[in-house]
Order: structure tokens, then sequence, then C-alpha cells
């Protein structure tokens, strides 16, 4: 079974957003609360190429051992 291993990017130097909100238990002495840097569009956008990706490899490999499974009967 291989691994999995979680690496630190490079490109994903983006800055955290800060909105003013005094009110916020978040915010800090100047009343800003830092937001996340998360994209939900493009990280939508990212999941549903990983998961049509995903389904083109488990295709490809569905085929490739479809065709050596006729091979072999033909063998026979």
């Amino acid at each position: 079974m291989s691994e999995v291993r979680a690496t630190t990017r490079d490109d994903m130097t983006t800055p955290m957003r800060t909105v003013y909100n005094p009110a916020s238990e978040l915010a800090d002495e100047q009343g800003f609360v830092t937001m996340p840097n998360v994209n939900t569009t493009t990280e939508s956008m990212n999941m549903r190429e990983a998961q049509r990706s995903y389904e083109a490899n488990l295709s490809a490999i569905t085929t490739a051992r479809e065709m050596a499974t006729r091979t072999l009967d033909m063998l026979r």
C-alpha cells in the first residue's frame, strides 16, 4: 500500500483577510478579525476537477482489467 504525505506549498502565500468588526469576540486590539483566505468557488472547482480525474483514472483501470481478462479468455 502506498502512503500519502502532506507538504507545504510555496504558492499558498495569500495573506489572511482582515475585517473590521470590533463587536466580535475574535477581534484584536484594533477591532479587526482575521478571516480565512479560502476562496470557496476555486476550491469547489478544484474538487470537481479532482473527482473527474479520479473517475477517468478509474475508468481506464477498469477498461485495462477487462481487456486483460478478455485476452486471457481468448488464450484458453
